[in-house]
């Protein structure tokens, strides 16, 4: 009895999972860029998902038997116009050099197409204005894939009581691009993402052995404090991003993407605390957890613990519909006021 219980949940479990839509997408795509992080993160779950690339556009790499075997319908091609001036491709994604991604973003929406940009989407508050001017009603998701993380789930039902935070967002050199653009973005749009919009009541930004560290204390708009630092002076082995949050009732320990740990703050009589009183046991709660890994379960699957597979398939869900624009360009305002503010106090023009 309770073997063909499991068996029939188990059968229900592959239906739903063979049933999911992105199984059967009907519009075609096409992908700018070619690079380890397409590669390792993006790529693999279009390929999962048998997404139909039309076209993979690169600037000038040679493409050998051993990547076209990985793609065999696909025409790889170093010509833009193209994928611009082809009616039957609807969805691009793009994740190429970060300077070009907004020469790219116009004319691909210029072309009308719906588009799925890594970030950063440009350099500036002005040139995402202009972007944003181009097709203010077009299709655009961000990858931002913190917003897409699973333990979202669990903390937005208990974030509504916070009151401030503190993050630490630590990793090694990046001597490749803007820091500020194209890495504590992240930790920023986090911020955003949960809190709501926020100005810098003070910064300061320490400068050695080629890295950066940024300490910010902000206020958010609905009151909300934090302090937030982000850093290129540890290491990219050992990387640290964690949020510690300060709520009414709780003491809340977010490390992404694998945990939320919450501390019940011990109870009040009369303005004095009860476990100066009475020997009370700490209670915790564990709102998400990995489960150190340890079950090979879908839903672990580390592409979709970091939020790879939630952006993907919210932007293919969009072309395949047709029905609902979205565009995250709209809603970035604040994050590149954020992001400008800090780059002209850390780097002054002369």
């Amino acid at each position: 009895m309770i073997k063909q219980l499991y068996r029939k949940i188990n059968q229900f479990r592959k239906k739903a999972y063979l049933n999911d839509e992105l199984f059967k997408t009907r519009k075609k795509y096409a992908f700018i860029g070619f690079g380890m992080h397409s590669l390792v993160n993006l790529y693999p779950i279009l390929i999962h998902f048998g997404i139909r690339l039309k076209y993979i556009c690169t600037k000038e790499s040679s493409v050998g038997d051993d990547i076209r075997n990985h793609f065999p319908d696909t025409s790889f091609i170093h010509d833009l116009e193209i994928i611009l001036k082809d009616p039957e491709v609807e969805g691009v994604f793009v994740s190429t050099n970060p300077e070009t991604h907004a020469q790219i973003l116009t004319s691909l929406l210029t072309a009308g197409k719906k588009i799925f940009v890594e970030k950063p989407p440009c350099s500036s508050g002005q040139e995402l204005q202009i972007i944003m001017d181009t097709k203010p009603d077009a299709v655009v998701k961000v990858g931002l894939q913190r917003r897409y993380w699973p333990g979202n789930k669990q903390l937005s039902k208990i974030r509504d009581k916070a009151r401030s935070y503190i993050y630490k967002f630590y990793f090694g050199p990046y001597p490749q691009g803007n820091v500020f653009n194209e890495l504590f973005i992240h930790a920023i749009d986090y911020c955003i993402f949960l809190f709501g919009e926020f100005s810098i009541v003070s910064s300061s930004h320490q400068k050695y052995n080629d890295g950066i560290t940024t300490q910010m204390h902000v206020i958010h708009a609905n009151g909300i404090s934090g302090l937030i630092e982000l850093s290129t002076h540890y290491s990219w082995t050992d990387p640290v991003d964690s949020l510690c949050i300060h709520s009414v009732e709780e003491l809340l320990e977010v490390n992404y993407p694998a945990s939320i740990e919450g501390r019940l703050k011990p109870g009040r009589v009369m303005h004095l605390p009860t476990e100066r009183i009475m020997d009370r046991p700490l209670i915790s709660k564990k709102y998400f957890s990995v489960n150190n890994l340890v079950i090979p379960a879908f839903n672990l699957n580390t592409l979709v613990l970091q939020g790879f597979y939630g952006e993907i398939r919210s932007f293919i869900i969009l072309v395949e519909n047709g029905r609902r624009l979205e565009n995250d360009l709209a809603g970035m305002q604040s994050l590149y006021r954020i992001l400008d503010e800090l780059k002209e106090s850390a780097y002054p023009t002369a």
